[in-house]
């Protein structure tokens, strides 16, 4: 059976939000609870998600950012790497169906009733995208990433490109629905970027990497790449990239 969890509406979101603007990440830690008086579930389709399952959840995710410096001020690295450990939690522990994880509303609730502190530490701008719910919160991308990038359950390199990308060449793809609505072209992508960086250097990738993305952009705009086979579309996709290489 489904499980559900609780949702935020955008207006108490932004009304939470504001009211947490100036606080600190302990300010933020006292306030983070596992319900908001507010929050409501979907109607139908599941079993709602109990308290003290979201307090494991909250307990998994702040004790993945101890790990990498929380509630300190982490360095660019190790705010990286905690993406990445987050990502494969969600792959791997959260139970949660598409149809919840798709709404920003869910998000909203995770970020900024459960664990507003580990945000504002990931995000210390605390900027609404990161907390709000949509495709740049905090904790949504993260599960994104991991739907994206699986190479499925039981491979020894199930996350090889997670663990490999870098932050600009994940917004690179993410951001851009027509590329991230698909996990078979998120991976081809990812798997091509990965094989050039290994030729090239990682260090040459973000300027490679968006001309490739502009390329493969182009392409799609005249050809549906969904259509394509993986061998067609792992053909267009290197190719883009040689010739962003070659430029």
């Amino acid at each position: 059976m489904a499980v559900l969890y609780p949702r935020l509406s955008p207006a108490d979101a932004v009304s939470l939000w504001e009211s947490y603007a100036s606080l600190t990440v302990k300010e933020l830690c006292t306030r983070s609870s596992t319900s908001h008086p507010n929050q409501t579930f979907a109607a139908v389709g599941g079993r709602r998600i109990d308290g003290r399952e979201l307090s494991d959840l909250q307990r998994s995710i702040r004790q993945i950012a101890e790990s990498f410096g929380y509630p300190e001020k982490g360095s660019r690295g190790s705010l990286s790497e905690f993406d990445t450990a987050v990502s494969i939690f969600f792959g791997e522990h959260l139970d949660i169906s598409e149809g919840e994880a798709y709404r920003p509303q869910t998000w909203a609730f995770i970020s900024l009733v459960l664990l507003p502190d580990v945000v504002k530490w990931r995000f210390e701008g605390f900027g609404a995208s990161r907390c709000t719910g949509g495709r740049r919160d905090c904790f949504h991308r993260l599960w994104l990433r991991a739907k994206a990038f699986d190479l499925g359950a039981g491979r020894d390199n199930r996350w090889i490109i997670l663990k490999s990308l870098t932050e600009d060449s994940f917004v690179s793809i993410m951001e851009r629905p027509s590329l991230a609505g698909s996990s078979d072209i998120c991976r081809v992508l990812g798997a091509t970027w990965m094989k050039v960086a290994a030729s090239v250097g990682r260090n040459r990738m973000e300027d490679i990497n968006r001309r490739a993305i502009k390329r493969v952009r182009g392409k799609a705009t005249l050809i549906f790449l969904d259509a394509l086979s993986y061998v067609e579309l792992k053909s267009l996709v290197e190719s883009c990239y040689l010739a962003a290489v070659d430029s």
